[in-house]
């Protein structure tokens, strides 16, 4: 009982040992990265999300400024003391961490962006009302519905009232490259989702702790309630010509072995809903 109570005191209360910042996407396994340091560390899924959210919507809109952001970014660090910040939209802020924090290191979650084209579908789908500053950043991220125009291989999209597929692989493109464009990469360790917690020793050390800490505990706590499986409905040569558009750089950096083809993911298992995190071996 008292080691209980003494290891909770010092995760809340004990000094900084690293600070990190989970930059993947939403639906990129940022739940199960978070989750892997919460025992023994002082961490937050998205933390303060409707103040951040309310912020970066005003700023890619134009009514918030560099110094508005980074005044935040250093009050924010101030008050909650985090050493794991994880959330999607710090890749939006992924260059100002980086530069008020020189000690600062990121953890970059990378999914295929066929099985993340699909699970961020599922997630709008199972997920329609959420909270106005939720909405706000969808919209923000995938750019308004109302404006999107559809070709006809992709008419199951409309039909259910989705962003077109240009505009979600947008949306995967535009999140890397964020990162990718503003993160130095000695201090960035990127990570397949499909290997996160095989590569918990990797992550330890990148960090300068015991891999012990980390924990693979409540790895399929966060998977999608329903598979709609629409992107499986649409035509795979339409699937891959919008992906090698719009991702096709980033997937070839990223997955150099099988570049930017669905057909091929499927083959090889990271067909839509199979991207799900392994437990670590004993």
């Amino acid at each position: 009982m008292l080691v209980s109570t003494y290891r909770k005191l010092r995760v809340r209360f004990g000094r900084r040992r690293f600070r990190a910042y989970g930059v993947g996407p939403g639906k990129s396994g940022t739940h199960s990265l978070a989750n892997m340091f919460q025992p023994h560390y002082r961490t937050a899924h998205e933390p303060e999300a409707n103040r951040v959210l309310e912020l970066l919507v005003k700023y890619k809109a134009g009514r918030a400024t560099e110094n508005e952001l980074s005044e935040y970014i250093l009050d924010k660090d101030r008050r909650l003391g985090l050493e794991m910040d994880c959330a999607g939209y710090n890749a939006f802020l992924a260059g100002h961490l980086a530069d008020r924090f020189p000690d600062a290191k990121f953890l970059l979650t990378v999914r295929d962006c066929f099985s993340w084209a699909n699970s961020a579908i599922n997630q709008v789908l199972n997920n329609p009302n959420v909270a106005d500053h939720w909405s706000a950043w969808r919209s923000a991220v995938f750019g308004p519905i109302d404006g999107c125009k559809y070709d006809v291989a992709e008419s199951i999209l409309h039909q259910h009232h989705m962003w077109n597929l240009e505009s979600i692989y947008r949306a995967w493109a535009d999140h890397y490259r964020a990162v990718l464009d503003n993160l130095p990469r000695d201090r960035m360790l990127i990570l397949r989702t499909t290997d996160l917690y095989w590569r918990y020793g990797e992550i330890a050390d990148f960090l300068g702790i015991s891999p012990d800490t980390l924990t693979t505990a409540g790895s399929r706590d966060f998977l999608t309630p329903h598979d709609f499986g629409l992107l499986a409905k649409i035509d795979p040569a339409f699937v891959t010509g919008r992906a090698q558009e719009v991702c096709g750089d980033i997937m070839r950096l990223l997955y150099p072995e099988v570049g930017c083809d669905y057909r091929v993911f499927c083959a090889m298992s990271f067909s839509p809903g199979s991207c799900r995190v392994r437990p670590r071996p004993d």
